[in-house]
Formats: C-alpha cells, sequence, structure tokens
C-alpha cells in the first residue's frame, strides 16, 4: 500500500517562482517514487476562481502529468488582514478549523504544511485525532520577521499570539523542517522536544554547466566584457527585504572600485525609481545594469551573487534562495545579516561576509581579486543545494 501524502499550500499564487522551484518540482522529483503519492492541496482566495482559473488549471495538468493529485478550495482570506490583528486572526482560526474539517485529512499518513496558520489548524487536529502526523516546514520565523519590517513590536498583542500559534505548532507537530543551522538551533530553543530535519533550500533544479562560449557571449551582449560581475536576482522595492537602498550605499562607497566592476540587477520588472535611487547617490551608469526577466546563462557571465540584507531580530536564521542558487551555479556570494547562510562561506570557500559598517570597501578589494574555483563550489554545493538531495531527504521523511 501507498504512502498517502498530502501537501497543503496556504494562499499562495499559482505563479510564484519560489513556488515553483521550492515545492513544485521537489514533488515533482518526489512522486517518482512507487511508494509514495502525493496530493497536493491548495488552499486560493475565492477570486482566484475567476481571475486565475486558466493558470490553476494549467498547474492542474501538469501535476497530472507528474502523478500528483490536486484538490482546490477556494477559502483563503488575506493575510495582510487577518495576520495583524489579534481579533481578526482569532477569528481566522475559528474559521480554517471549521472549514480545515471538511477535508478529510484523516484520509492521509502524513500531511506537510509550510505556512504557520495551516501548520497550527492541522497539528492541532493531528495531536487531538492522532489520526496522521504533520510536518512544519518552516520557511522564516513570521513573528520575528514581522518585527523586522515593522508590522508589529514585541510587545504588541498580535506578537505575542503568534508566538503562541509557534510554540504550539512546533510542540504538535511530528517533524519540523528548517533551513539553516541557526534557524535550527532557534526552533530547539522555543521547544527542546520536538524532531527537527534540517533541509537546506534548492539552488538548482537542472544540472548546472559552465560554457566558456556562453559566458562570452552574455557578457559582450551587455556590455561587461573586462569587468568584475556581480549578481543580484530577484525583486527590488524599498522596503526590509529587497532594499535598493542597501545595494545603493554600497556601490557607492566603493568609488575607488567603480571602473573594474559592474553590478548586475536582473529583476522581474524595472521601475524608474531604481535608476533615481542610484543618481541621488551619484552612482556612475557605467557600473550597474538592470535587466528584465532571469535567463539563468546569466549566472555563468558574473563572477560573484550578492545578498545584503537590513538587520533584524531574525537575520541569524535567514537563508534566501537566491543564496542557494549563486552557490548551485559556482558563484562566490557577497552576504550581510544573511545569518543562515554564512556557515557556507566558510564550508565552501565561496565568498564574503560584510560587517554592519558604511564601508567595507577594503575587505571587498581582496575578495575581488581573489581566484575561485567556479566548478568547485558548484560540485561542492551539490550535496546542500541539489533537488535530488532535498527530493531525499524528503522522502526519508515521507517513507518513515
Amino acid at each position: 500500500m501507498k504512502n498517502k501524502i498530502a501537501y497543503i499550500l496556504y494562499n499562495e499564487r499559482p505563479q510564484s517562482g519560489i513556488i515553483n522551484n521550492q515545492v513544485i518540482e521537489l514533488l515533482k522529483e518526489i512522486a517518482k517514487n512507487s511508494n509514495i503519492e502525493i496530493t497536493l492541496l491548495f488552499i486560493w482566495q475565492p477570486f482566484f476562481y475567476f481571475f486565475y482559473y486558466k493558470k490553476i488549471a494549467l498547474l492542474n495538468s501538469d501535476l497530472k502529468a507528474s502523478n500528483i493529485k490536486t484538490e482546490n478550495y477556494y477559502f483563503a482570506l488575506p493575510n495582510r488582514f487577518f495576520f495583524t490583528k489579534k481579533t481578526l486572526l482569532n477569528i481566522l482560526i475559528v474559521y480554517l478549523k471549521l472549514l480545515f474539517s471538511f477535508m478529510n485529512l484523516n484520509r492521509f499518513k502524513i500531511v506537510h504544511c509550510r505556512s504557520y496558520i495551516s501548520s497550527f489548524i492541522v497539528s492541532s487536529k493531528s495531536k487531538k485525532e492522532k489520526k496522521y502526523r504533520t510536518i512544519f516546514d518552516v520557511r522564516s520565523l513570521l513573528p520575528e520577521e514581522n518585527i523586522t519590517i515593522g508590522t508589529w513590536s514585541y510587545e504588541s498583542d498580535i506578537y505575542k499570539l503568534w508566538k503562541k500559534i509557534e510554540y504550539l505548532t512546533i510542540k504538535n507537530s511530528n517533524f519540523v523542517i528548517t533551513v539553516s543551522k541557526t534557524m535550527e538551533n532557534q526552533i530547539k530553543n522555543i521547544c527542546k522536544k520536538t524532531n527537527i530535519k534540517n533541509i537546506y533550500l534548492i539552488g538548482s533544479v537542472e544540472k548546472v554547466t559552465f560554457s566558456k562560449k556562453t559566458r562570452a557571449q552574455i557578457r559582450k551582449q551587455f556590455n561587461f566584457e573586462n569587468k568584475f560581475a556581480i549578481l543580484y536576482t530577484g525583486s527590488f522595492g524599498t522596503n526590509i527585504w529587497n532594499n535598493i537602498y542597501n545595494y545603493a550605499e554600497l556601490i557607492s562607497s566603493l568609488k575607488i572600485l567603480h571602473n573594474e566592476l559592474i553590478f548586475v540587477f536582473v529583476v522581474p520588472k524595472i521601475e524608474p525609481f531604481f535608476k533615481k535611487i542610484f543618481d541621488s547617490y551619484l552612482i556612475p551608469k557605467n557600473c550597474y545594469i538592470f535587466i528584465e526577466g532571469l535567463n539563468k546563462n546569466i549566472f555563468q557571465a558574473c563572477d560573484a551573487g550578492i545578498n545584503l540584507l537590513s538587520r533584524g531580530p531574525d537575520f541569524k536564521t535567514r537563508f534566501g534562495v537566491k543564496v542557494a542558487e549563486y552557490f548551485a551555479y559556482g558563484l562566490p556570494v557577497i552576504l550581510k545579516n544573511v545569518g543562515g547562510a554564512e556557515e557556507f562561506i566558510q564550508k565552501l570557500n565561496a565568498g564574503i561576509i560584510l560587517k554592519n559598517k558604511k564601508n567595507n570597501s577594503k575587505e571587498l578589494s581582496i575578495f575581488f581579486k581573489k581566484k575561485y574555483n567556479r566548478l568547485k563550489i558548484a560540485n561542492l554545493s551539490q550535496k546542500y543545494f541539489s533537488i535530488k538531495i532535498a527530493s531525499k531527504e524528503y522522502l526519508e521523511l515521507y517513507l518513515s
């Protein structure tokens, strides 16, 4: 008899790149095992039925082709309203407990969740009825994350309620998945009795190859053949996570290196305010470029990756997907306030950790001159960030 696994995705978007790489492709890999039967339970907001019907239908069809069953529910409510007020969050919990009871989760051996709220509901039910086991997959520490971005404070009632939810979810779950050793340690501090398994983020869903010809073509196309190219991938804004000011301040401080460097920012959409902010820092236009849309060949064309975050109470546990991608493609990485990824600077001998000070030009000038073996970094990172390794780790839990 096959092990029946439910994977719940609550309040996500059908076109999410992170969900596609970190969940969909992962489950496709796991589903190749004949002893596993996976059902992906999507819980969308009601309006998705009308506005994203075709995308959801295509997603379901794609998953079916990989032997993954799907079920679609349309009762999720907007996080921005119900996650930030104590009264509304309590109402949401009662509402979700009622609706989750109609999903017949008892037919599964294991129920796997990513979000705090669905993990809380599912683990509470499991603890009480003991019909299935629960996996709480912690991507980030939600209570502290929201202090970092200014949603609430340590003294607020909503923070205290989320900490209670966090504790009970960890306590009631059979397994807790973390994405970094520092996060694992933090979870142990919250609840020492839990079973914790650390599984790193997926850096690449395909085999990484290197081509000198492709590298030369891309560098020529974007006119940075003779420069040290530093790559950033992902969205940009002025909030705490992808704050463009962090990058503007760093580039501005490297005046003596402007002619030798180019920062390559690959973003989903180029906004007019990007260049306005860089102009306000008097950054020369020849030391940065914005590219719209990600082509994987850009990783080959660049010489290092970068991820600079603002400091916050959760900085020690952070480990962004982009960092795993940089390592998987053999790039040494420039990090700041990404504590969960710092161990790999040493393990892979691949990068530099910037201190929280105004000028890091001296340390960076040494880093830029250092020669790194890209192939060695990529090969070493495979045992941490490859989809094969991640799927194997999850499969062990599913079959246990």
